[in-house]
Order: structure tokens, then C-alpha cells, then sequence
């Protein structure tokens, strides 16, 4: 309820630091309990039973497989490989398609969230090997530090091959590095980075215990139980956990600079001193509840932990969001590190949340006897995760991705979308580690607020380019359709003219041919017959019927004359028409002069703001001019456009008719509203989604609920069994007391029988006595006798 209440705050730093922190905490909780389950089927498979460096052996060739596929999932996932048919993915369309564009965005979603995960997994099966290593020298400070320089070294040469391997991949098939491989490349970095960060800073806390508590901790970080720990040890990690979060994230601190300088490599000293810190705290509250004696076999000091950890790091982010909202007027450096401190609280929460489940899931596992231990663990954190990583794939991720603004800007700054020839030395510019905290760019000292604003400048430059575009395609099928429309409107035009001048020439004809008639009839009267019959026969007709014919040729040229007459009109209102059409052109063609300043204000607009970021940020100069000049750029590509509009008004003025002009209005008016019904339906579908989503949300958190329950009447039947097997035990305890009294009853038995024997002869040798007596005694008698 608490990070409800956070991702609804009214400031907006603490909703995104609050969700940071989430997408951290699922992340590392579901790599830590999915490799544990794992881990455990190994050992249990190949190393019970055997010596230290069959131990080793097999950790490090467990880490490899880790490693190995990471580097080939998520090559199949960007799409840089082809994928075998056991593996149906959905290929990329064509070129500036809107679909590539929306597959391209799912795909990077889905390269962050496998990054992530197997990142994080085959960090961890690092850990264990070179945790494994360290534990040849559990009496040795300085074999266990030397563990530390020799894992760095390995890991520098192992990412330096796997850096040429890709590059050998990408440049194989056509001799360029095309997006996908890009973004493959630009994961897997960032991927490697959090392998090396978590790996040499478990190690590093490994061996300050060692010399905080004087006992090296086992692999999985655990002290003994039975040993002595005092407040000062508690104390004494707690001050180094301080001192380390001051050096690696003091914005000023001249002496990592000079050691590590500000390049890649002081990105991964920040992350892993971040991450040392996060370590170092969990330990020592840890530490505090082995000397209180609140953790035992149960789960219920985890817990404890876990809650106490998760309220004092959301506690730490309002505090901090509240410390750097006070430094942002005044040191970006300061704010961008306090930030930073933010972004790790989330490691600090998911790893305490981790040890609660895992304890769990070891005590359910043993109690399980109908499948091995190993096998109910692996099934139980396979559970665990099918549950958690879809919604933190669908509903997590994409919003942390939107309100971080890194969607398409980090990408796109390492050259993702230009499909050249690079070198190789151009291809490690600078990335952002997953867990550390800085923007990506090649200005490496540049503050986070500083990489955010540039990151909004940038994203509306692109939109205002993306604007031009479409403009400048508009402009260019305008232009196309105003070449053929003048042609068209000229031809039509040179036709209507002839068409008109055939009508007058025609018009006059009858009008002379009807005055000559008028003439011919009016002088009908006073012609002789043979006159009359020679101007009859002229017109094809006989003298009697001479003046009714003249009369209906008088009648079909006025009916002609009147059918050209109207002709005339309807090629006038067809010009007008045309003419009406044209200024709806020109307005047009005003509408998109207007829409061009606007773009140009924009533009302009936009290039003052990043001059004055510019101003404000001095160390990330590179960066800002290289947007200028993208900027630029688009202000030519306006300038460009608006001659070209200006070079339509030219022409559209320059049409003396435009017939089709009013269609090709209509047409586009046709089109625009296409566009908008299309766009509803796209809101109507998103709003269908955004439901569906609620409507599976609520069933999942009905089904978590009843599982809670469930969860918790197995936890009460498992409470009532272990005490009926305490009360089996005492009985049985009693059954074998009874067995033995018993077996010593029947042992006095036996006795008795032997005894009892024993009497009877006795009793039958004193028989025998007696009548030896008897017999004694008459010898006795006879003798006296």
C-alpha cells in the first residue's frame, strides 16, 4: 500500500523514483529466486559429495552457460541473427512502415526485460564462482582481496572478446552495423556492465565483513549463527556503508576523478560502490537480527527484515527527493547524485524481499516428500516467476520506460538508426549501466536533470522534424497533383475555349442562317411561283409546302441557338466553378504558409531553449551542438519547405482554370476524415486494452488474494501436522517404551518358566530324597532288627 501511495504523490520526482525503485526490486527478486532454483538442481546434480575445485569447476562452467545465453537470446530477440524455426518470431516489415516502427518498440521493450533478467541471473552465477574461489582463502585478508583484482581482470577480457565476437557478427553479413545489431550491441554492454558491477561489489562486501566480523561469510553472504557479534561490528559497516555511498557519488570529489577519470569506467566504479552501499546496509541490519536473535529457521525474521528495509528506503526517497529538489537550483551534480542514491534503494528492497521468499520456499521444500528438495525449489520459483515477470514486462516496464524518457534518445545517439560503415573504435561510445543512475551520451559528467531536459528537448525536436517530414511530403504530393491538375485544368481549359468558340461560330451561323430565312420569308409573298419553287427546291422542299418547312427550320435553329446558348452558360458556371476551386487552392495553400511559421516559431522556439541549456550545461557541449546542428538542419528543411510552398502558391496563381481542383479538395477532406475515424478507432481499441488490462488486473489480484488464503490455510495445516507429528513422536516414543517393557516381561516370563522347572525338579529330587529316607530308614529297622 505504501508504493500506492508513492506512485500517486503529487510530486513528480518521488512517482518516478517510486517506480525505478519498483521495476528494480521485481527484477532482482525474480533473477535472485530463479537462479537460487537453479543453482540448487546444479549442486545437488554435480558437486554433492565432491572437493572445492570440482566445486569451482562447476560454478564457473554454470556461469558460462549463463553468459552464453545472454549473448544469444538476446541477439534472436533484436532480431540481428535469424532466428531458427523452433523459434518463430515475428520478422520486421518493410522500411517506414507504421508497423515496423511499433514492432521496432516492442522489440527494445522486450531487449530491456530479458537484459534485465538474464543480466542480473548470470551476475549472480558470477557471484558464486568467484565466491567460490574467495572461500580457498577463508583465512587470508589479502588472498581474498587479490580474488577481487583477479575477477575484474577476468571479466574486462572475457567483455573485451564478447565485444569482438559481436562486431565480427554484425559486420559478417553485409559489411554494416544495422539497427538491430545496434541495439543488440548497445544491451548487451549495458548488460555486461551490471554483471561486472554486481560481481566485484559482492565480492568487495565479502571480504569487508571478513575484516569487520574476522569470519568470511559463504557464498550466499551467510555468517555463522553461533558466532560473536557486537554493536561496534554493526556500527563499523554501517560508517563504511556511509563513506562509500560519499565517494561514489560526491559530484566534486577531485580524487576519483583523477583515479577513474569521467569516462566508462567511473560510470562502473559509481554503480559498484552504489551497489556496496546497498550490500553493506542490508548486512549489517542483518548482522543486528542474528545478535537479537530474530532470525531463525522460519521465515518470519526475513519478513521483519524485508518490511523494516522496504518503509525506511521509501522513507529515505521522500527524504532525498526533498534534499535534491532543494540543490537542483543550485548544483546539478549534487542533485543528479542524491538521485542516483534513489535509483539504488531498489537493489536494497528486492534483495530483502529475495531472502524471505527463498527461506520460504526452503521450508516448503522440505517438507515436500514426494519429489526431491531440489525439484519442489525449482518448481516453486518457476511458479513464482511465470506469475511475476509478465506484468512487470507488460505493465511495469513500459511505464518506467516513459517516465524515464529513455525510449528512443539513448539509442538513437549511438547511432541505431544510421545504417554506415563505422570503424570499430566508434562503437563503445558512451551507455548507461541498467542499474547505475547516469543518462547516456557521450558528455559523461553531464547531471541527470541536464540529460532529462535534453532528453525532452530532443524527443520535440524530433516530433517538430517528424512534422516537417509529413509536411514536406505533403508539399512534394501537392506539388505532383497541382502539375498534373495544371495540365489537366490547361487541357480542359484549351477544350472548354474551343468548345465555346465552336458554340459563338455556331450561334452566329444560326443567327445568320435564321436572319436569312426571316429575309427569304418576309419577300415569300412577293416572289413569282417559279421564284418560290426555285427557293423551295434550294431547301429541299416543294412549293406548296415551302412555308410551313421555313417555318419549322425557323423553329429547330432557335431551339439550336437557345441548347448553344445554355451550352455557353454551363461552360461559364463550369469555369467559375474552376475559378472558385482555385481560391479555395490559394487558401489552402495559405492555411499551409501559416502551418510553416508556426513550425518555423517552433523551431525557433526550441533552438532558444537549448541555447540557453547550452549555456547552463557547459560540460555537455558535444551533445548540444550536435542537436544544434540537428536543429539547423530542420530550420533549413523549413526554409526549404516554405519556398517550396511559396513555388505551389506560384503555380496554383498561375492556373488560369483548375476543373479537378474542387475533387481534389473533396479528396483530401476525404482523407483527413478517414484519418480521424481511423485515429478513434485506435483510441477505441486502446481504451478496450486499457480495460482489458484493469479487468485483468482485478482477477489477478482476486487469484493472489486466494492464494494468500490458500497460502495461508496450508501454512495452519502444515502448523496442525507438525504438531500431530510431534504427538506421532511422543507416542511412538512411548510405543517403543511399552515394546521394551515388554520384551523384559517376557524375558521375567521365560524366567519364571525356568524356575519354575527348576522347582519341579527340585521337588521331584526331594521325592526321591525322601523315599531314599524312607528306604534309609527301614534299612535302619532291618539292621536293628
Amino acid at each position: 500500500m505504501g508504493a500506492f501511495y508513492l506512485v500517486n504523490h503529487t510530486d513528480k520526482d518521488i512517482r518516478v523514483s517510486t517506480w525505478v525503485v519498483i521495476c528494480n526490486t521485481i527484477s532482482i527478486f525474480t533473477a535472485v529466486l530463479m537462479f537460487q532454483a537453479i543453482n540448487g538442481l546444479v549442486t545437488s546434480m554435480f558437486t554433492e559429495g565432491t572437493s572445492t575445485l570440482t566445486k569451482v569447476v562447476v560454478a564457473f562452467m554454470h556461469s558460462g552457460a549463463w553468459f552464453l545465453v545472454l549473448q544469444i537470446f538476446l541477439a534472436l530477440v533484436s532480431r540481428a541473427v535469424p532466428s531458427p524455426r523452433c523459434i518463430p518470431l515475428k520478422p520486421l516489415p518493410s522500411e517506414g512502415s507504421p508497423e515496423r516502427e511499433e514492432l521496432f518498440h516492442v522489440i527494445k521493450l522486450d531487449m530491456k526485460c530479458w537484459a534485465i533478467l538474464l543480466g542480473h541471473i548470470a551476475g549472480f552465477a558470477s557471484i558464486n564462482a568467484w565466491c567460490t574461489v574467495q572461500q580457498f582463502f577463508h583465512e587470508s585478508y589479502l588472498g581474498s582481496m587479490l580474488v577481487i583484482a583477479l575477477a575484474a581482470a577476468s571479466l574486462w577480457l572475457l567483455f573485451r572478446v564478447t565485444d569482438i565476437a559481436r562486431d565480427h557478427v554484425a559486420y559478417a553479413d553485409d559489411g554494416i552495423k544495422d539497427e538491430n545489431e545496434h541495439m543488440w550491441d548497445h544491451f548487451v554492454e549495458e548488460t555486461e556492465e551490471d554483471v561486472r558491477s554486481l560481481t566485484l561489489s559482492f565480492l568487495s562486501v565479502q571480504w569487508i565483513r571478513f575484516l569487520v566480523h574476522g569470519v568470511l561469510p559463504n557464498t550466499e553472504g551467510d555468517l555463522p549463527a553461533d558466532g560473536e557479534y557486537t554493536n561496534t561490528q554493526i556500527s563499523l559497516l554501517l560508517a563504511v556503508s556511509i563513506v562509500v555511498c560519499f565517494v561514489g557519488n560526491a559530484p566534486r570529489l577531485v580524487f576519483l576523478k583523477r583515479c577513474f577519470g569521467t569516462g566508462k569506467l567511473a560510470q562502473t566504479m559509481r554503480s559498484m560502490l552504489n551497489l556496496v552501499f546497498a550490500w553493506c546496509v542490508m548486512y549489517a541490519f542483518r548482522v543486528w537480527l542474528l545478535v537479537n536473535q530474530f532470525l531463525n529457521s522460519d521465515a518470519s525474521g526475513e519478513v521483519f527484515q524485508a518490511i523494516i528495509l522496504t518503509w525506511l528506503s521509501f522513507l529515505a526517497t521522500n527524504v532525498l527527493d526533498w534534499i535534491a529538489d532543494k540543490l537542483e537550483s543550485s548544483s546539478k551534480d549534487s542533485e543528479a547524485a542524491v538521485r542516483s542514491i534513489i535509483t539504488t534503494l531498489g537493489v536494497l528492497i528486492g534483495f530483502s524481499w529475495e531472502k524471505c521468499f527463498d527461506v520460504a520456499v526452503d521450508n516448503i521444500a522440505e517438507k515436500v516428500t514426494v519429489v526431491p528438495e531440489h525439484l519442489t525449489k525449482l518448481w516453486l520459483a518457476s511458479v513464482l516467476v511465470m506469475s511475476v515477470l509478465p506484468a512487470w514486462r507488460w505493465y511495469i516496464l513500459p511505464v518506467v520506460e516513459r517516465l524515464t524518457g529513455e525510449d528512443e534518445e539513448e539509442f538513437d545517439e549511438e547511432g541505431g538508426g544510421d545504417c554506415k560503415k563505422v570503424n570499430t573504435e566508434e562503437l563503445h561510445d558512451g551507455y548507461k549501466p541498467l542499474l547505475g543512475a547516469e543518462a547516456p551520451g557521450p558528455a559523461q559528467e553531464q547531471e541527470e536533470p541536464a540529460a532529462a531536459q535534453e532528453h525532452t528537448l530532443q524527443r520535440r525536436a524530433q516530433d517538430l522534424e517528424e512534422e516537417l517530414r509529413k509536411a514536406k511530403d505533403e508539399g512534394e504530393r501537392l506539388k505532383a497533383e497541382n502539375v498534373h491538375l495544371h495540365r489537366d485544368a490547361a487541357l480542359a481549359a484549351e477544350a472548354a475555349h474551343a468548345a465555346t468558340d465552336a458554340q459563338a461560330a455556331k450561334v452566329v451561323e444560326l443567327q445568320g442562317r435564321l436572319a436569312e430565312l426571316e429575309r427569304q420569308a418576309s419577300l415569300e409573298d412577293s416572289r413569282s411561283p417559279v421564284g418560290r419553287e426555285a427557293f423551295a427546291a434550294s431547301y429541299g422542299v416543294t412549293a406548296a409546302g415551302a412555308t410551313g418547312d421555313c417555318q419549322a427550320v425557323q423553329e429547330d435553329l432557335k431551339q439550336q441557338l437557345h441548347a448553344a446558348t445554355q451550352r455557353e452558360e454551363e461552360y461559364k458556371a463550369q469555369l467559375a466553378t474552376a475559378q472558385k476551386a482555385e481560391q479555395e487552392q490559394r487558401f489552402r495553400t495559405q492555411q499551409l504558409e501559416a502551418e510553416q511559421d508556426h513550425l518555423s516559431m517552433q523551431v525557433h522556439e526550441l533552438r532558444a531553449q537549448l541555447d540557453a541549456a547550452m549555456e547552463s550545461q557547459v560540460q555537455a557541449g558535444g551533445r548540444v551542438r550536435d542537436l544544434e546542428a540537428n536543429l539547423q538542419a530542420s530550420h533549413e528543411a523549413s526554409a526549404g519547405h516554405e519556398a517550396r510552398v511559396q513555388e505551389l502558391e506560384a503555380l496554383a496563381q498561375a492556373q488560369g482554370g483548375r476543373v479537378r481542383e474542387l475533387q481534389a479538395a473533396l479528396q483530401e477532406r476525404v482523407q483527413q476524415a478517414g484519418f480521424h475515424e481511423a485515429r478513434a478507432q485506435e483510441l477505441e481499441v486502446q481504451l478496450q486494452a486499457s480495460s482489458l488490462r484493469e479487468k485483468r488486473t482485478q482477477e489477478l489480484e482476486v487469484q493472489c488474494k486466494a492464494l494468500a488464503q490458500e497460502l495461508g490455510q496450508h501454512q495452519g495445516r502444515v502448523r496442525e501436522l507438525e504438531v500431530q507429528q510431534q504427538a506421532g513422536q511422543a507416542h511412538q516414543a512411548r510405543a517403543s517404551e511399552l515394546e521394551a517393557l515388554a520384551r523384559e516381561s517376557g524375558q521375567h516370563q521365560e524366567r519364571a518358566r525356568e524356575l519354575e522347572v527348576q522347582l519341579q525338579a527340585h521337588q521331584a529330587r526331594a521325592r526321591e530324597l525322601e523315599a531314599l529316607a524312607q528306604e534309609n530308614g527301614q534299612h535302619q529297622e532291618r539292621v536293628r532288627e
